[in-house]
C-alpha cells in the first residue's frame, strides 16, 4: 500500500499538470481561417501579367501557415505567392506546387509567420494574362474573426511586374488573394484597480495591472485614459515594464475610462485589455450666477444700461466676466473680464435690439458655469426693431415644400410699417430672394425636398429706414407629397458621414429627440481639437452639418456629439 503523503502529493502534483494544460489550451488555436469564405469570383481580368495583392490586418496577434488564391482556368502559369508589409518591406514566400485546372490553390509556408494588430500587410500572388476578379469587391471591409481586408479604396493592389510588390491599386478590386492564419498566444492582462465604476477620494491616482502567468519575453505597457467609454480619443502613458503608473491632476468629478496595453520588444501590439471606469471626486465648486435685471424680454427705455446679477452664496473675493451680443447665436459677442461687482454698465446701445448676456463667477483656483441666459429689448422710440424669428427654424425637418414663415417683434414698433424677408439656400445669402410685406408671416412656396433654406427677417418705417436683419433661421422641407406626420426622433444619434472616405467635404448628420445644448466636434488622430462645427442650443429634429476639410492633411479623424450626458463618437477618413 502506498503512503499517504505519497498519494497526496502525486494528487497535487496531478492538479498542477492539469492546471498548467488548461493554461496552454487557452492559448491554443480555435482552427486556421481565412480572409474569404463564401466570397466567388464574379469576373476574369485581362492585360497581364501582374503581381495582384490583398491588403488585411488582424485584430489579435496571428500565425500565417499558408498563402492562397483563386486560379481561373486560363491562368496558366507557376505561382509564387508573397507577404508583405505596407510599405513595401519583403516578410516571406512559398511557391505553389500540384495546382489544380481552378479554383483555391493553397501553399503552406516553411515557417509560420506572426502578424500583429494595427499593421496593415499585403498578401500577393501573380497571374497570367488572365485572373479571377470581383471589381469592387473590396470596397467595404470584409471580416472573418480576427482577419478584415482594409476598406480605404487603396485595395486591391496590383503591379505591373510579377513577383514585385503590388504598389498601385484599381478600383478595390477583389483579386482572391488571401492567407491561412491561426491565432496565436498573447499574454492575458488583468486590471486590479481602479475598476468597476469605483468612486476614488483623490486627484492622483496609481493604475494596478498584473500578468496572469509569467510571459517568456520582455514586455512593456501603455496606459490608456479617456473621458470616453469607446475610447475613440484618448491620452497614452508609456509605463515602461511596470505593472502600475500614476497619474495626477484627474478632473474634478468625472468618469474616466482605462485600458492596458502590451507591446513586444520590438514595439509590436501584442495585446489591448478590456475597458474598466472610475470617478473622481466632486468638490463644491463656485455656483453659477443669477441674472436679476434686465431678463425675461423686458422692454427698457434708454440706450445706457446697467446689467445686474447676484450669487446663491458666498461671494467675497469673487470675479466676473460678462458675455453679452445682440443675437442668440453670440456673433460678433463682447466678453468683458475682470469685473468685481455684480453689475456691469452697458452704454450706446442700438434702439429696438435685442440683447442676450450672461455671466460667470471666478476666483484664483476655479470658475463657475455659465448662469443662464437673459434678454432684453430697447425700446425703439419712432425708429424701426429688430424682428425676431418664429419659426420655421433651428434646422427643423418639416413634411411641406409650401411653409409659412412668421415673426415677430420683441417690444413695441409704433414706427414699424412693413418688413422685408429674404430666403437663400445658403447662410451667407448669397443670391438671396427678397420680398416686402405688411404682415408678420410669408408663405414659401415650390421649395425643393431636402435643401436646407435659410431665411431672415428686418422692419422699415416710412421714411425708409430699415433694421437689422433678425438672427438666421433655417429649416429642411421634406417630401412635399407627404400627408403623414411629420418623423420626430426618439433618440440621440449620430449617423456615419457621408461620403466617407472624402475630399474635401463630408456631411455629418445627426438627431435630436428632446431640446438640448448640443456640441459636435472634430479631433485628429492625436486627440487635438480641429473645429467645433456645433455648440448651440437645438430643438427637436434632424440636422446636417458639412465638415470642410480643405486645410487639413489625408488620415484619420474623429467626429463627436454631446448633448446632457449622451457623448457619440465616430471615425471618418479624409484622402487628398
Amino acid at each position: 500500500m502506498k503512503n499517504t503523503k505519497q498519494v497526496t502529493k502525486n494528487r497535487l502534483s496531478l492538479l498542477k499538470f492539469i492546471s498548467l494544460f488548461l493554461i496552454l489550451a487557452s492559448y491554443s488555436s480555435f482552427g486556421q481561417i481565412s480572409i474569404f469564405t463564401t466570397q466567388v469570383p464574379a469576373d476574369e481580368g485581362g492585360g497581364g501579367p501582374f503581381e495582384l495583392g490583398t491588403k488585411f490586418t488582424v485584430s489579435t496577434v496571428a500565425k500565417i501557415t499558408a498563402i492562397r488564391f483563386y486560379k481561373s482556368e486560363n491562368d496558366t502559369v507557376p505561382h509564387v505567392g508573397h507577404i508583405w508589409t505596407n510599405s513595401g518591406a519583403h516578410l516571406t514566400s512559398v511557391n505553389f506546387a500540384g495546382e489544380t485546372a481552378d479554383g483555391w490553390q493553397t501553399a503552406t509556408l516553411a515557417e509560420p509567420l506572426v502578424v500583429y494588430p494595427e499593421k496593415v500587410y499585403i498578401v500577393s500572388v501573380n497571374s497570367a494574362v488572365n485572373f479571377a476578379r470581383t471589381l469592387w469587391g473590396l470596397e467595404y471591409e470584409i471580416t472573418h474573426e480576427f482577419l478584415s481586408t482594409v476598406a480605404d479604396y487603396d485595395n486591391g493592389r496590383f503591379n505591373y511586374t510579377a513577383g514585385n510588390f503590388p504598389n498601385e491599386h484599381f478600383n478595390a478590386s477583389n483579386n482572391f488573394r488571401d492567407v491561412v492564419a491561426e491565432e496565436a498566444p498573447v499574454p492575458q492582462i488583468g486590471l486590479s484597480w481602479p475598476v468597476g465604476g469605483t468612486q476614488i477620494y483623490s486627484n492622483s491616482q496609481t493604475f494596478l495591472w498584473y500578468l496572469n502567468f509569467p510571459w517568456g519575453e520582455a514586455l512593456t505597457y501603455e496606459l490608456h485614459l479617456s473621458d470616453d467609454p469607446t475610447m475613440a480619443v484618448y491620452d497614452t502613458y508609456n509605463a515602461g515594464d511596470q505593472l502600475q503608473y500614476t497619474i495626477n491632476n484627474l478632473e474634478d468629478g468625472k468618469t474616466y475610462y482605462w485600458r492596458v496595453r502590451a507591446k513586444d520588444s520590438h514595439g509590436n501590439v501584442l495585446t489591448t485589455t478590456g475597458t474598466e471606469s472610475f470617478k473622481t471626486p466632486a468638490i463644491a465648486g463656485i455656483p453659477e450666477a443669477v441674472p436679476s435685471w434686465p431678463i425675461g424680454d423686458n422692454t427698457v427705455y434708454t440706450t445706457d444700461q446697467r446689467l445686474s446679477w447676484y450669487m446663491n452664496g458666498p461671494s467675497a473675493g469673487l470675479k466676473y466676466k460678462l458675455k453679452y451680443a445682440d443675437n442668440p447665436g453670440w456673433n460678433n459677442a463682447v466678453v468683458v473680464d475682470n469685473i468685481t461687482e455684480t453689475g456691469y454698465n452697458l452704454t450706446g446701445l442700438d434702439l429696438g435690439a435685442s440683447y442676450y448676456w450672461k455671466v460667470k463667477a471666478f476666483d484664483d483656483n476655479s470658475e463657475s458655469d455659465w448662469s443662464e441666459v437673459a434678454s432684453f429689448v430697447v425700446w425703439s422710440g419712432s425708429w424701426v426693431v429688430v424682428p425676431r424669428p418664429g419659426s420655421p427654424a433651428q434646422g427643423v425637418y418639416i413634411s411641406s415644400s409650401a411653409p409659412t414663415l412668421t415673426w415677430f417683434l420683441p417690444t413695441a414698433g409704433n414706427a414699424v410699417t412693413g418688413y422685408e424677408v429674404q430666403w437663400s439656400n445658403n447662410p451667407n445669402f448669397t443670391n438671396a430672394t427678397s420680398q416686402q410685406i405688411t404682415s408678420t408671416n410669408f408663405a414659401l412656396g415650390n421649395l425643393n425636398a431636402y435643401n436646407t433654406v435659410y431665411w431672415r427677417v428686418r422692419s422699415k418705417n416710412d421714411n425708409g429706414d430699415y433694421s437689422d436683419y433678425s438672427a438666421t433661421a433655417s429649416f429642411v422641407p421634406t417630401s412635399p407629397n407627404s400627408i403623414s406626420e411629420p418623423e420626430v426622433p426618439t433618440t440621440f444619434e449620430l449617423s456615419q458621414n457621408y461620403p466617407n472616405p472624402f475630399n474635401p467635404s463630408t456631411v455629418i448628420s445627426f438627431s435630436v429627440p428632446k431640446e438640448a445644448f448640443v456640441t459636435l466636434k472634430v479631433y485628429d488622430i492625436t486627440g487635438t481639437l480641429v473645429k467645433t462645427l456645433v455648440s448651440e442650443n437645438k430643438v427637436i429634429g434632424f440636422y446636417n452639418v458639412t465638415f470642410d476639410a480643405s486645410s487639413l492633411v489625408s488620415g484619420v479623424y474623429f467626429y463627436r456629439l454631446e448633448a446632457g450626458d449622451v457623448a457619440i463618437s465616430k471615425k471618418m477618413m479624409l484622402l487628398k
